[in-house]
C-alpha cells in the first residue's frame, strides 16, 4: 500500500477580537488487494456467507495446515476447491484488487467577539473524495475455473456456479463464462459541503455560571457509485 496524507492548518489572530483559521486535508492511497466478492446474509443462520473468499486472514483461520502451497520440489501443490484446482498463491496472482482513494478537505473557521461573555463562530467547509475500486479475475484463476468446472455430468449437476435452463430443468446446467476474464470497476464520488454559524454565551455570576449555544447549519451532500461488470477476452 502507498499512501501520502497531509494536514496544514493556520490560526490568524487578525484582532483582539476576530481570529481566523484555515485548514486544509489531504489524502491519496493506492492499494492492492486479494479479490473479494460482496458479501451476502444467511437468514437462516443469521450470518454473512462470501464466496471465494481469499482474504489472508480467513485463509490462515479456516485451512488445514497440512495443506502446503508448495510440492516437495518447490513448484505449486493444487488441491480441489470450489470444483477446480486451487493453490493460494496462484489465486493472489489471478485474482486481486486495486483500489485508489483520493480524499481532499478545505475548511475556514472565525471566531468574533461582541464582547467578553459573547461571541459569534463561523464554520465553511467542503469535501470531495473519489474511490475506484479495479477487482481483475484471470481467466487462470480458481473463481473462472469453478465457473466452467463440468466435466462430467455429476459434476455439472452438483456445481452450484453453473448456469440452469429453469424452462429445461432435466438439462445439464451450462457454463456462463466460457472464456476470457472477469472485470469488476466501481467510481464512487463523495461532494460534502458545510456551513455553520453559532452563538456562544458563557458568563459568571458569583459561584454560578451560565452558558448557552445555539446555532444554524446547512450540510448538502451528493455521492454518487457507478458500477459495470465485463468479459475480458484472453489475449
Amino acid at each position: 500500500m502507498n499512501r501520502l496524507t497531509a494536514h496544514l492548518k493556520n490560526t490568524f489572530y487578525i484582532s483582539p477580537k476576530l481570529t481566523a483559521t484555515l485548514t486544509a486535508q489531504g489524502s491519496l492511497r493506492g492499494q492492492s488487494a486479494p479479490g473479494t466478492l460482496p458479501q451476502r446474509k444467511n437468514h437462516a443462520q443469521g450470518v454473512f456467507e462470501r464466496d471465494f473468499d481469499i482474504n489472508p486472514f480467513s485463509y490462515a483461520l479456516g485451512t488445514s495446515r497440512t495443506l502446503s502451497p508448495y510440492n516437495p520440489d518447490g513448484t505449486l501443490s493444487f488441491y480441489r476447491n470450489n470444483w477446480a484446482p486451487f493453490n493460494i498463491l496462484h489465486e493472489y496472482a489471478h485474482n486481486k484488487m486495486e483500489i485508489d482513494v483520493v480524499d481532499f478537505k478545505l475548511q475556514a473557521e472565525a471566531d468574533y467577539k461582541l464582547r467578553e461573555d459573547l461571541a459569534v463562530k463561523a464554520l465553511v467547509s467542503a469535501r470531495q473524495a473519489h474511490t475506484s475500486t479495479s477487482h481483475r479475475v484471470a481467466s487462470q484463476s480458481n473463481l473462472l475455473a469453478a465457473m466452467r468446472a463440468n466435466e462430467t455430468p455429476e459434476v455439472a449437476r452438483e456445481n452450484i456456479y453453473l448456469v440452469r435452463d429453469k424452462d429445461r430443468p432435466n438439462q445439464l446446467p451450462q457454463v456462463g463464462v466460457p472464456q476470457g476474464g472477469l472485470l469488476n470497476q466501481n467510481e464512487a464520488a463523495l461532494h460534502s459541503w458545510l456551513a455553520r454559524i453559532a452563538v456562544d454565551y458563557d458568563k459568571s455570576f458569583g459561584q454560578h455560571d451560565v452558558k448557552g449555544f445555539c446555532l444554524c447549519r446547512s450540510s448538502p451532500c451528493a455521492a454518487h457509485i457507478h458500477a459495470f461488470q465485463w468479459l475480458r477476452h484472453p489475449v
